[in-house]
C-alpha cells in the first residue's frame, strides 16, 4: 500500500462503487417486479 494516496481517494472510490451497486440492484428489483406482473 502506498502512503502517498490521500484518505479521500478510497472514500471516493467507495462512493462510486456503492452508487453503481445501488443502481444495478435497483434495476434488478424493477426487472423482477415487471416479471411478476
Amino acid at each position: 500500500m502506498t502512503r502517498g494516496t490521500p484518505p479521500s481517494d478510497w472514500v471516493a472510490y467507495l462512493v462510486v462503487f456503492g452508487t453503481v451497486l445501488a443502481i444495478m440492484y435497483g434495476k434488478y428489483l424493477i426487472g423482477r417486479e415487471n416479471k411478476d406482473d
